[in-house]
């Protein structure tokens, strides 16, 4: 009897082990009491990351040492902070602003339009703001590293380059097929990622597809899909760790059960998925910095028709996770 308890006490010691690690809490910083709804995220070369917000034109500052500061303040000039990604060529800060609720005098609203902004980092200054071409909503960046941005539309389904002439922006459609395009009520491409051909990724929020995008001269670009071995439920925020793994946050509105999962490319179009965490509140966007994500954590499904009608979170959080190999 001695000798059976004693052959099962390896094999419990390990169970206990295995339990102690994956019962182990996530690595976070917790956000300011003021500040909610995170969601647009970047860093630069010193590690420096900046985060925005989904219902305010405000930026926080978190150094290496997990110090927050603010360092953009809300204004009338921007309406949320959606998505950021950081050019060091200009050293400045790309950065999608949508409004759909708008300022509120009683229960009105009056949305404004969705805008684009451009922030130096060393001034933490607005060098521009334009409205979105087409009344579009731009809602995601990824840097072409020569001085530019690929942005997604997730109205009309374009997705367009934007370069800077004379410190104004300037916008070339480079894809626009019917693929891209939304159904009514759904929202079309969201995260955006650059492969380094010079192709891109794009995620369609709704519909959880993802598709290899060759930018066309001709505004509609060559469009493919790219097959996955599981589905993606509401892709967002989206970055290649390395030529071949392509980490992307799942919102997970209607489940309930956000996800941070990286996309391993076998070839450019066939793919599989594996989660990295799970059972996240509607993470959002995400960035990869010394071999680790760190990801914006929204919470915010209660803003959606289909997600879970939510009180207001009573705190506000990023989390790290080490990429995989």
């Amino acid at each position: 009897m001695h000798r059976i308890r004693a052959c099962y006490l390896p094999a419990l010691l390990l169970t206990m082990l295995l339990l102690q690690v994956f019962a182990a809490p996530l690595d976070e910083v917790l956000l300011p009491a003021h500040f909610k709804y995170p969601n647009g995220i970047a860093h630069q070369q010193d590690g420096t990351v900046f985060v925005g917000s989904v219902t305010e034109g405000k930026i926080l500052r978190v150094d290496k040492g997990g110090n927050i500061a603010t360092f953009f303040a809300d204004n009338a000039e921007l309406n949320s902070v959606t998505a950021i990604r950081y050019d060091q060529h200009h050293h400045s800060l790309w950065v999608a602003s949508p409004d759909f609720a708008g300022p509120r005098q009683g229960k009105q609203s009056t949305p404004r339009a969705h805008r684009l902004g451009f922030i130096d980092v060393a001034s933490g200054k607005l060098r521009w703001v334009v409205d979105m071409p087409d009344n579009g909503f731009g809602n995601d960046f990824a840097i072409d590293h020569k001085g530019g941005a690929y942005l997604t539309d997730s109205a009309s389904g374009v997705i367009w380059h934007v370069s800077i002439d004379s410190d104004k922006p300037v916008f070339t459609r480079v894809a626009a097929a019917d693929e891209l395009k939304p159904a009514a009520g759904e929202i079309g491409p969201a995260g955006i990622a650059v492969r380094s051909d010079g192709s891109l990724v794009v995620g369609m929020f709704s519909s959880g597809k993802l598709y290899h995008v060759q930018p066309g001269s001709d505004g509609i670009g060559k469009v493919s899909a790219i097959a996955l071995d599981s589905p993606l439920e509401n892709p967002d925020g989206m970055m290649f760790a390395n030529e071949k793994i392509l980490i992307i946050a799942e919102a997970g509105i209607a489940s309930g059960n956000g996800k941070v999962s990286a996309i391993r490319f076998d070839t450019a179009l066939s793919a599989t998925v594996d989660n990295i965490l799970t059972n996240l509140s509607t993470p959002l966007n995400l960035t990869l910095f010394e071999q680790q994500a760190w990801i914006s954590e929204g919470q915010v499904a209660g803003f959606f028709p289909s997600g879970a009608d939510l009180a207001e979170p009573a705190s506000f959080r990023l989390i790290k996770v080490p990429l995989p190999h």
